[in-house]
Order: C-alpha cells, then sequence, then structure tokens
C-alpha cells in the first residue's frame, strides 16, 4: 500500500483495514484512524529501514505492510526468507528460518511469547542463533533444532550463563512435569519448577543408603547360633525400583553394635533421572542365618507391587519416563502391598534363625527426588551420617534402630 493509495481512502477504509484482534474504540473512529495512520507510516519506515540493514538476506517482499496482533497497532510485512515485525515501543525486527518457524508453531506475534525484541544474533560461543521476544527467547543450533524457553526456568538458565553454562542448549521447549510442574530439558540436564519452590537446575541424580543408627539394642542378643553375646548385629535388605530399573542388595553384618551407635555405610541404590522412585527396607538382627532370604523377599514383595507403579507410567518427550499424576496414588497402593508382603514375612518368620526387626517401604515422587537432590541447605548429619530421608523407626524385641539415605545431583 502506497502513501498516496493510504492518505486518499477515508476514514470508514482506514480502520476497516485494521485486523480484528486490534483494540479499536468505536466510539472515537476520528483518533483511531489518525492513530493508525501515524503508526502506520511510522512502521512502513521503520521496516524499510530494517530491510535495507538486513540486505538481500530477507529476500524480496511477497506482500504490503500489514496489520499485526495485539492490543493497539503493530504492522509486520512478509518477505521471501523471513518476516520484518514493527511495534512502537520496541521498532523493527527481522525474524526467519528455523526460529520463525517455531515462532508461528506457536502462535506468532499472538502467541504467548509476544513480539520479538531483537533481530536473530549469533551466540557468543558462535554455534547457534537466537531471538528474544516480550515473553521468552528461542534458541537454535545445527544439533539441536529451534526451542523456545521462557518464564522462571528462562530466568534461571540466564543467571546459570544461558548457552555458555553447563546445561548447554535447550533441547525441547518447555513442558508439564507432574504435580503442576514445568520442565525444559537441555543438552545436559534440565531445570523443573514448581511454584512453591521456584526453577531448580539438575542433571541425573544419586541415591544412597548411608548407613543406620542404634536408638537401642535387642532384649536377648543373639550372635551367631544363639551364642550370647553383649551387642547387636543388625543387617539389612534394601530395595530401589524405579519405572525402568529394579536394584536389591544386602548390608554387610555390623559387628558389636550397641546402643546410640553410628554405622556409617555407602552403598548406591539408583542413579538417573527423577522418576519416581521405591525404596523398600528390611532390617535383621543376624543370629547365623542366610542373609540372602530377605533379599529374596523384597523381589517377591516387588513383584506385587509392580502393576501399580506400572500403572503410573506416563511418557513425555525427551525426559523418557515419569510418574503422571496419578502417581501418588499409585505408589501408596505400591508401597502398601509391598509392607502387607514383607510383614507377612516377618510374621512367617519368627522362628527362624535371624529375626526380623523391622520394615518400612518410602516412596519419593519426581518433585520429592528434585527438591531433596537440590535441597539448599544440604545434608543433615546423624552422628557421622550424611542423609536426606530416613525411615521410620524400625522396633522389634526391644530394638530400635533408623537407616539413612542421601540423594543429590550427580
Amino acid at each position: 500500500m502506497s502513501d498516496t493509495l493510504f492518505a486518499s481512502k477515508p476514514i470508514q477504509s482506514l480502520t476497516a483495514n485494521v485486523r480484528s484482534s486490534t483494540t479499536l474504540d468505536p466510539n472515537r473512529p476520528m483518533l483511531n484512524a489518525l492513530e493508525y495512520r501515524r503508526s502506520y507510516n511510522a512502521a512502513k519506515l521503520a521496516i524499510n529501514q530494517k530491510y535495507m540493514e538486513i540486505g538481500g538476506a530477507t529476500g524480496l517482499p511477497t506482500g504490503q505492510v500489514e496489520s499485526a496482533a495485539g492490543e493497539g497497532f503493530q504492522f509486520l510485512r512478509r518477505y521471501q526468507n523471513g518476516i520484518i515485525y514493527w511495534r512502537e515501543a520496541i521498532g523493527a525486527r527481522w525474524v526467519h528460518g528455523a526460529i520463525l518457524g517455531k515462532y508461528l508453531e506457536l502462535g506468532g506475534e499472538g502467541g504467548f511469547l509476544g513480539y520479538p525484541t531483537t533481530d536473530e544474533t549469533a551466540t557468543p560461543d558462535g554455534v547457534g542463533r537466537y531471538n528474544h521476544f516480550e515473553r521468552g527467547s528461542i534458541y537454535w543450533t545445527q544439533a539441536t533444532g529451534a526451542h523456545e524457553v521462557h518464564g522462571e526456568i528462562r530466568n534461571r538458565w540466564q543467571v546459570l550463563g544461558w548457552e555458555t553454562s553447563w546445561l548447554g542448549y535447550p533441547i525441547s521447549d518447555e513442558m508439564a512435569f507432574p504435580e503442576e510442574g514445568r520442565i525444559s530439558v537441555f543438552q545436559h540436564g534440565s531445570i523443573y519448577w514448581w511454584a512453591d519452590s521456584g526453577a531448580r537446575e539438575l542433571n541425573e541424580i544419586v541415591v544412597q543408603y548411608t548407613g543406620l543408627y542404634c536408638f537401642g539394642e535387642t532384649d536377648a542378643d543373639g550372635g551367631p547360633f544363639f551364642i550370647l553375646n553383649d551387642s547387636d548385629e543388625p543387617y539389612a535388605s534394601i530395595g530401589a525400583k524405579s519405572p525402568d530399573s529394579e536394584f536389591t542388595v544386602v548390608t554387610k553384618v555390623y559387628d558389636d553394635t550397641d546402643a546410640g551407635d553410628a554405622m556409617f555405610d555407602i552403598i548406591e541404590l539408583y542413579k538417573g533421572k527423577p522418576r519416581g522412585l521405591i525404596i523398600n527396607t528390611f532390617l535383621n538382627e543376624y543370629s547365623g542365618g542366610d542373609t540372602d532370604l530377605s533379599r529374596q523377599k523384597l523381589k517377591e514383595a516387588y513383584e506385587k507391587g509392580s502393576p501399580y507403579i506400572a500403572q503410573a507410567i506416563t511418557q513425555i518427550p525427551y525426559v523418557g519416563s515419569v510418574l503422571g499424576p496419578l502417581a501418588e496414588v499409585a505408589l501408596a497402593a505400591a508401597k502398601q502391598d509391598i509392607l502387607d508382603a514383607l510383614n507377612g514375612f516377618v510374621e512367617g518368620t519368627l522362628g527362624y534363625a535371624n529375626r526380623p526387626l523391622g520394615t518400612d517401604v518410602i516412596t519419593l515422587t519426581s518433585k520429592e527426588m528434585v527438591l531433596l537432590a537440590t535441597r539448599p541447605e544440604g545434608h543433615a548429619f546423624q552422628y557421622a551420617i550424611p542423609w536426606r530421608f530416613e525411615t521410620a523407626l524400625l522396633s522389634r524385641f526391644g530394638a530400635s534402630y533408623k537407616m539413612y539415605f542421601n540423594i543429590f545431583g550427580a
């Protein structure tokens, strides 16, 4: 549309050219028309200047300057190789290529990102390209493609150093995550967000058993083959089950354990993404029996819990298996079945050589794993034992114990 043609049109025609998404005041048609004309002329001048500044990269225009979405008057012009957008508070900005494709996929200027605030720009490391927008950014590399980052997750990524941080470039758009969370996945980790905890960055998680503490000994201590002694000899079977892995282990026998003793140990139970985890514990007093028997019972208990765990698994692109919105219900059902199986074994083995002292099942959702692994206050200590979560008090035959576990980012 030339300036001459524009100037010759009546007021009604001028306002009719404005898209339906543009807010007009029907009681002030003259002011609407004058404001539209002023904005149109400013936009056309700025877009032409940007076109000349960019040079031949835009290709030829494929249409006239036209109204764009949003409150007030803003404009765009399409070219063979992209689009130049104009908003008065921002100016004219150029978007093209894969970044433009992602931008349009997300609704363009009418979407949640709003208008571009930069031209497409090379990243400081020289590997990628980006455009910043009013409410987010789109980053692109040949290897990762174009992905948006916005909100508190983007703010956290910025604090860490953008693409030059240890996270690298985004490989997903922001997505929903269990328990009303959000996640953006990057080359070397993820940033998770919940309204009550904020944004937290993490790669894989390590879960360790770190030992046990004796609050009180058994009433009648029995050593190997019931030879009486003055101390306990506890040991534990531990199982860890995630949606895609299962691990069971028997600890060593902790000889000469008395009330007030902290038995430090380190056994890695899980390493991977925060996809939800069930940890089963089975504490025994060693009296010469088969320590592997309780581990076998753990595996049997897993088989009862497995259908509930499988029911809770959903698939999220780029993240893999995670426990979905029904995780808490499913985990609770699995936990009760596992506890029933273990407690049944306890009741059925009172006359055996090894005396069961107690069982517990700990369920951790994806959110709990992330928050525990990124606790700003760090580790707690039970004497020499580092821990971030613990069992309930395991008590039988007068004995009282707790088992401790640590969780942290790999």
